[in-house]
């Protein structure tokens, strides 16, 4: 379920400075692109409102896989870091190189 408003007189300041995003998705939606790979998964779970970088996407989707083919796990936290992107580490750079391919 998207959060975006129609009329955005209804958004407080605090909820539209916020840098959270909550998405809801179909289960079959996500089971059908899961079977299709990896690449339909990250396809599927990009929204207007949700869309991170590739390394990100990536991560995301398999936490999404994991999960569906758990049968005890219900949730996963994921963190992510932007500082090593900001900061230039080799690492970055190689990511960054690998995602312009």
């Amino acid at each position: 379920m998207d959060r975006e408003y129609r009329d955005k007189s209804l958004i407080s300041d605090k909820e539209f400075f916020s840098l959270l995003c909550e998405e809801t998705y179909d289960k079959n939606i996500i089971i059908k692109a899961i079977k299709n790979g990896r690449e339909d998964l990250i396809l599927t779970l990009r929204t207007q409102n949700m869309y991170p970088i590739d390394i990100y996407s990536e991560k995301i989707a398999d936490s999404v896989i994991k999960l569906y083919d758990s049968q005890t796990s219900f949730y996963a936290e994921l963190l992510f870091d932007d500082k090593e992107f900001l900061v230039g580490s080799p690492n970055a750079r190689k990511q960054s190189a690998h995602s312009k391919m």
